[in-house]
């Protein structure tokens, strides 16, 4: 998914009047996450390029989670949304979809990339 289509998805699902900049800002934090939280840790993945979103970068840009797990983006902008306008019901039903997404992505990518550190036992 790139940045224009998790925008385009959200206005066509979920109208509102946020700045386009700012939907942005809440992908580079949601990227900026996934980089530190989860691909930082696997030797394959820590070394992509990212250096965040701002309001010159592309909208053609692909975002960093597969597209299997594309849902996430669309999950954490709705949340933002709704946090937003005080809409605290639809915000916790889109943190938990969140939040369900973002378990299948951990797991994912722990399955599928070999971790930083080598495995061993301690006795």
């Amino acid at each position: 998914m790139t940045i224009d289509q998790a925008i385009k998805t959200v206005e066509e699902t979920k109208p509102n009047d946020i700045s386009p900049i700012i939907v942005r800002s809440w992908l580079s934090q949601l990227d900026s996450r996934i980089m530190d939280e989860l691909y930082s840790k696997h030797k394959t993945l820590c070394d992509l390029p990212f250096g965040g979103y701002g309001a010159d970068t592309a909208g053609n840009t692909v975002l960093l989670a597969p597209e299997a797990y594309s849902m996430i983006y669309i999950y954490w902008i709705c949340y933002n949304i709704d946090y937003y306008y005080g809409e605290s019901e639809d915000a916790m039903s889109n943190k938990i979809l969140f939040n369900n997404t973002w378990e299948e992505l951990a797991n994912h990518v722990c399955r599928t990339y070999p971790s930083n550190k080598s495995s061993y036992f301690v006795i």
